[in-house]
């Protein structure tokens, strides 16, 4: 009643706790007074659980040893005389160290004692500084402390306090003589509400926290690795299935590209199984270009040198587009060999042009090619040089280099004529002949598994090749600089080899007999020309390789079953000179004139059915069709 009749503020007064049912509760009063007479008219109350007050801290994670604090302010309490606590579980605890009503000093500093008339030390500064702050509270002010107490075992202790003010409203009228005129509306600070909690307490709560932080951070680290080894493996089968797929696809498209030259015309382009799309278009553009070797390989097979021309033209111009240097090399020789052929073909026939070109162009265009595939030759060799040193592959590379040498050896030398300068032409024939034989020796020394003698089909073609080349220009009037007897010796040698090694690959197309009638058809066709070279000037040696071309001769007419046309037509050649010097008692008592008579006509019935296959030809495309059957350069594989 007192406190409702003064000035001092809001006569709001609350008891103690008191359990009650289930529940701590307690209960707020307010006098009703008179404000004129100060009369005491009524008593207004309610009641409050103390539960909900600390519930309002449930949502703030706490230690095991935490401290929720009410402390009652107001009336001329001080905040440290009426304080009430609450365990974890949110409800009131009563059972204080000093009773139902707790000392804050005595919770939170229950190791601090200080007398202040003679201990000026570390105590009486926690203490002060801690009444300071229950000051503050008192005023209902918010804030947030770090006490520095002493623990039990006399050692400091941290301890992080916070508060907040309870306020509650309350309202006094404007004019006591007249409550018509409404009321004031006042912020009463009833509590403080705190929470207390030591600096060892808040850091294990962050214990829990990292063990759990650990625990998920391990889990993680499970299901990344376990994702890393799935999808690694899931790399690893994928990987396998496309490299299985495109190796499988590489390996096709390798011996595809090492047999290009070797699949016949009348056999369609292999097929892939499932290729990719790259893989796909790499193929249809292989077959693109095996289809234009094969016409120009066809072409000047049967003669027509302007398709030939043309296809190994336009070759040469796609490889030069894919900066294909050994390719662009090939091309140049094979072109260089066209060149030749047409102008030998323009010799026989008189003809001023063929496939557009004259004879000037014809030559200027032979030099050039033979000059790209010479120095692309001498380029890769020095590469090769570089890379492996002296090696297998070297020698073959020098083995190429040498068959273009030779092949513009034989042009030079045929073409030397009608060149503008005949005499460059010449020296420049009879050298690059003279680099030949060097390398072709420098291969034999140093790789007989190689290059040079790496294939028993390879070295017989090439010795042929060498051979029917001599030929060519012995009957042009020039010496044998080379030595054509030792290339015939190596080429017996290296058939006689092959015989021995069953289903070789010099016999795939050609039966032994027929490797055999090639190689005695140009010893006929060497014997008939040192004959008619020593005619007249010794004579012996003359019927002496006249002798000899018939026996090479009537070996062959005799022993084998079949017999290659231009063979047979060389070996009854070979008879009928030797009729010319033989008499009756050399032929077993025939005449020599009627021999010759039969002779000849089983060479011109050879010859007949030779002319069918170029029955419906003009003369240029006979003519064509025979230059590029000497056989004297080599024709090189893509």
């Amino acid at each position: 009643k007192q406190s409702a009749a003064g000035t001092r503020g809001p006569p709001l007064a609350i008891d103690l706790p008191h359990f009650h049912s289930v529940d701590h509760l307690s209960s707020f009063t307010l006098p009703l007074m008179d404000p004129k007479a100060r009369s005491f008219i009524g008593l207004s109350r309610a009641k409050f659980s103390w539960s909900d007050l600390f519930r309002r801290l449930d949502d703030t994670a706490t230690g095991p040893d935490s401290l929720k604090i009410l402390s009652k302010l107001g009336n001329g309490a001080a905040p440290g005389d009426n304080v009430f606590l609450s365990g974890n579980s949110g409800s009131p605890v009563i059972e204080c160290p000093g009773g139902p009503q707790c000392s804050l000093e005595a919770i939170l500093l229950p190791n601090e004692k200080c007398d202040n008339l003679f201990d000026f030390g570390e105590t009486c500064d926690n203490l002060k500084s801690f009444h300071e702050t229950t000051a503050l509270m008192e005023r209902g002010a918010l804030g947030f402390l770090k006490i520095v107490r002493i623990d039990s075992l006399g050692q400091p202790e941290n301890v992080h306090y916070g508060y907040s003010p309870v306020l509650l409203p309350s309202f006094r009228p404007v004019d006591s003589s007249d409550f018509s005129r409404g009321t004031t509306s006042n912020q009463m600070p009833m509590f403080a509400l705190s929470l207390a909690e030591s600096e060892t307490a808040v850091r294990e709560s962050f214990d829990s926290i990292a063990v759990v932080l650990d625990d998920i951070a391990q889990r993680g680290l499970t299901m990344l690795i376990s994702v890393l080894v799935a999808a690694c493996c899931v790399v690893v089968v994928v990987s396998w299935f496309v490299a299985l797929s495109v190796s499988a696809q590489v390996t096709q498209l390798s011996t595809l590209v090492s047999s290009i030259n070797r699949i016949q015309s009348n056999i369609e382009f292999p097929e892939w199984r499932s290729p990719s799309a790259e893989m796909a278009r790499v193929r249809d553009t292989f077959e693109k270009l095996h289809l234009m070797l094969q016409a120009a390989n066809s072409a000047f097979q049967i003669g027509d040198l302007s398709q030939a021309y043309n296809s190994l033209h336009d070759a040469l111009l796609l490889f030069k587009r894919l900066e294909n240097k050994k390719a662009i090399g090939i091309a140049n020789n094979n072109l260089g060999n066209v060149m030749l052929t047409m102008y030998r073909a323009m010799k026989k026939t008189s003809m001023p042009t063929i496939g557009g070109l004259s004879r000037g162009q014809i030559i200027r265009k032979g030099c050039q090619y033979f000059k790209h595939s010479i120095d692309a030759g001498e380029e890769a060799l020095a590469a090769i040089n570089a890379q492996e040193g002296w090696s297998e592959t070297y020698l073959i590379f020098m083995q190429q280099l040498s068959n273009r040498y030779f092949n513009r050896a034989i042009f030079l030398l045929a073409v030397r004529d009608d060149h503008p300068n005949p005499d460059e032409a010449e020296n420049q024939g009879f050298t690059d002949l003279s680099t030949c034989k060097d390398m072709d020796r420098e291969v034999v020394d140093n790789g007989e598994t190689v290059g040079f003698k790496g294939d028993e089909d390879v070295y017989f073609e090439l010795l042929l090749c060498r051979i029917k080349g001599l030929l060519v220009l012995m009957k042009s009037g020039y010496e044998d600089e080379w030595g054509i007897d030792e290339l015939f010796r190596d080429a017996h040698a290296a058939l006689v080899s092959a015989l021995k090694t069953p289903c070789h690959s010099l016999f795939c197309d050609v039966e032994p007999a027929g490797q055999m009638q090639r190689l005695d058809s140009t010893l006929i066709e060497y014997y008939l020309l040192l004959a008619s070279q020593t005619k007249k000037v010794i004579g012996d040696k003359e019927d002496e390789y006249t002798r000899k071309a018939a026996a090479t001769g009537i070996r062959m007419l005799v022993e084998d079953d079949y017999l290659i046309g231009e063979a047979a037509m060389l070996a009854l050649k070979s008879l009928v000179e030797i009729t010319c010097i033989s008499t009756a008692e050399d032929l077993g008592g025939d005449d020599p004139s009627d021999v010759r008579s039969i002779l000849l006509q089983y060479r011109h019935r050879i010859n007949e059915s030779l002319s069918l296959a170029q029955a419906g030809k003009d003369v240029m495309a006979r003519e064509c069709s025979n230059a590029a059957a000497v056989g004297d350069f080599s024709m090189e594989a893509f």
